[in-house]
């Protein structure tokens, strides 16, 4: 067991709110890639009613469990949840929200989680799209972060 190191309240707090917005800029740039990848996608199959209606739920709402409505093309809903990085990985790690779980769990092969990495980048790319992924042997879910109740008398 190993201390984190120590550091000043308000300067942890700045760092934190700096790092939440760099995400939410990297988020918005991956996920402006996919929508567009999607739309792409469905026109160059010949879809192109498809492609029209693909959404980009999470431009304008929160909280659905996902960023991007869109189609297979087989004309299937397909509720896609872009997880994006400046970084490239082997390995690539991200945070589900419980609410994305439950979208995952209950839509299954509907939900697909969208990896892109090198957000940001002229070498920005998907690197992987995990189609019911709650199904999946390869995606290992730790929790880290517990909700705690006590009742006081």
């Amino acid at each position: 067991f190993k201390r984190k190191r120590i550091i000043h309240r308000d300067v942890y707090k700045q760092l934190r709110e700096e790092r939440a917005k760099q995400n939410e800029e990297t988020g918005r740039i991956a996920e402006k890639f996919v929508y567009r990848k999607e739309v792409e996608q469905l026109k160059a199959v010949g879809r192109e009613q498809l492609a029209e209606a693909v959404n980009w739920v999470a431009e304008t709402e929160d909280g659905h469990g996902f960023d991007i409505k869109s189609y297979f093309p087989d004309g299937k809903e397909k509720l896609i949840e872009v997880k994006g990085s400046k970084l490239t990985h082997q390995d690539f790690p991200f945070f589900l929200s419980e609410q994305e779980r439950m979208v995952a769990e209950e839509e299954k092969e509907s939900y697909v989680i969208t990896l892109v990495e090198s957000v940001g980048t002229q070498h920005m790319k998907i690197v992987k799209e995990i189609q019911n992924p709650l199904g999946k042997d390869d995606l290992h879910l730790k929790p880290t972060q517990y909700s705690c109740k006590i009742r006081v008398d």
